[in-house]
């Protein structure tokens, strides 16, 4: 398969949320509860390798021919998408 970048594929940062398995197995307080029960704030930056009615594909790392760090991203859980236009940008 042809390299993405060659491809001219849009480099992006997503903002995004995730699961988070916040309590190990067992009885837990309320408070506790309240406390640890929090979604992970998650930030990706790659290459915009797909994208369909329900998740991105970002690639992270590629050489010719592969792909490392695939991150797929359901769009529900996406909070902002910054659309990269040099090599450097502010993330947070």
């Amino acid at each position: 398969m042809q390299n993405p970048e060659k491809q001219k594929k849009p480099r992006v940062c997503i903002h995004w949320l995730d699961a988070y398995d916040a309590l190990d197995t067992g009885w837990h307080e309320y408070e506790e509860i309240d406390r640890k029960a929090v979604l992970a704030d998650c930030v990706s930056i790659g290459w915009l390798y797909k994208e369909d009615d329900i998740k991105y594909v970002l690639i992270a790392d590629m050489t010719d021919g592969y792909a490392g760090r695939v991150t797929v991203i359901p769009k529900g859980w996406i909070k902002k998408i910054e659309w990269l236009s040099t090599s450097h940008s502010t993330v947070f």
